[in-house]
């Protein structure tokens, strides 16, 4: 998950409870982090995936957040793009996520249908390292539009174009049937009260 997204969702409660709250985030495969909840190791998971149908009965999942997509690039790459987008993405640099990502695969199909064919320059599963590869100018990034102003403010980066029809989307998966941290319930609260 993109560490920009994961603060602007927990960021409210992290204000609200500033001086109570410990909050130990940790990071790990989707696999892994499912079977430490599952193991009661964790409260809960944030994803970019919902809860495995294998899972259904033990776990249950809340769409916190949905994004469209931005692509953004350091403003001397920008100035290299000719044309309007996503055509101004032939031939351009293009820093990805991994291919086996079902966000990869969406953003792949959807330039495919346009016929626009990027050089991608690195494929990585850090959206950090994604983000400052950009930002040293290797390529074309993108991240959620939710957090595309924070992107650009904090890495120099410039919008290349939009795609609302492709989303990163957020889930907080946590345990089915047993007595939940009641702060999960805030959070729950602060994104269907639009508050992420």
């Amino acid at each position: 998950m993109p560490k920009l997204l994961t603060a602007r969702v927990l960021a409210p409660l992290l204000e609200r409870h500033r001086d109570r709250l410990e909050l130990d985030c940790v990071e790990g495969t989707s696999a892994g982090l499912l079977g430490r909840l599952a193991a009661h190791q964790l409260d809960a998971v944030l994803a970019d995936q919902p809860v495995p149908p294998y899972l259904a009965r033990s776990m249950r999942g809340r769409l916190l957040l949905k994004s469209g997509l931005s692509f953004v690039a350091a403003p001397h790459v920008c100035k290299t793009l000719s044309g309007d987008f996503p055509a101004c993405l032939e031939g351009a640099p293009l820093i990805a996520g991994s291919a086996d990502s079902p966000l990869s695969i969406a953003i792949d199909a959807w330039l495919a249908e346009r016929g626009v064919t990027p050089r991608v320059v690195a494929r990585c599963d850090d959206s950090a390292l994604i983000k400052v590869l950009a930002q040293r100018g290797f390529g074309i990034a993108c991240v959620p539009t939710v957090i595309e102003s924070d992107v650009a403010t904090q890495f120099g980066l410039q919008r290349v174009g939009r795609v609302p029809k492709l989303s990163e989307l957020l889930y907080l998966i946590r345990p089915a049937g047993r007595h939940a941290h009641p702060l999960l319930d805030e959070i729950e609260a602060g994104a269907a009260g639009g508050a992420p």
